[in-house]
């Protein structure tokens, strides 16, 4: 089946939205406060945490299940009230994230 294990990246798209709103909420943005900046780091590194807990459990998702799970962290954000600056940056976090696992297809070593 085409979107075969595109539930678990649902709800990684999920908890990634869920970690970064409550580590960083909406309301802070725009804050010059030096506390806001290191919730934003805070937040940040959770996407990444996230991802490479994912990526140990399910190695090589496919490309149209990262992108899947981009566009699901994207609008996530932007239903939760972020600018769409910090929502972009977000999605690029986790496409280059969900980009270090290896996709394609596995091929043996050959036999002499």
């Amino acid at each position: 089946m085409f979107w075969s294990g595109s539930k678990e990246l649902n709800e990684l798209a999920k908890k990634i939205c869920e970690d970064f709103s409550s580590s960083f909420p909406p309301s802070m943005q725009g804050e010059t406060k030096p506390h806001a900046g290191k919730q934003l780091a805070a937040a940040l590194l959770s996407v990444d945490q996230n991802i490479s807990r994912f990526l140990a459990a399910n190695p090589g998702p496919g490309v149209f299940k990262k992108a899947k799970c981009a566009n699901e962290v994207k609008w996530g954000l932007k239903d939760k009230g972020f600018h769409v600056d910090l929502v972009d940056a977000v999605t690029h976090k986790v496409v280059h994230g969900l980009a270090r696992a290896t996709s394609g297809p596995k091929t043996k070593p050959r036999s002499s």
